[in-house]
C-alpha cells in the first residue's frame, strides 16, 4: 500500500516524466504539497455545509479545520 507522500510524489513525477526512484526531491516536492493543503479553503467548508453544525473547538476554529489538519498530518507521518 504506498502512502499519500509516494502517491503525490509519484503524480507530480509522472507530470513531468521524471522518476521518483531516482530522483527523491519529489517527495519534497509531495510534502511541501500535503502540507499546504492542511489549511482549508473556503469552497472546502462550504463543501461541507454548514460547519457549525460540527461544533467548534475552544478557539473557536471550526471542526472542518481540524478534521482536515489531522487528515493532512497522518499523511505526513506516513512513510514513502
Amino acid at each position: 500500500m504506498s502512502s499519500m507522500m509516494e502517491k503525490v510524489a509519484r503524480a507530480m513525477a509522472a507530470l513531468d516524466w521524471g522518476d521518483v526512484d531516482k530522483d527523491d526531491s519529489y517527495f519534497r516536492y509531495a510534502r511541501a504539497a500535503i502540507e499546504a493543503m492542511r489549511e482549508p479553503t473556503e469552497a472546502m467548508k462550504a463543501a461541507l455545509g454548514d460547519a457549525r453544525k460540527y461544533g467548534t473547538e475552544s478557539n473557536g476554529e471550526i471542526f472542518p479545520r481540524k478534521l482536515m489538519s489531522e487528515l493532512i498530518d497522518a499523511a505526513l507521518k506516513e512513510q514513502p
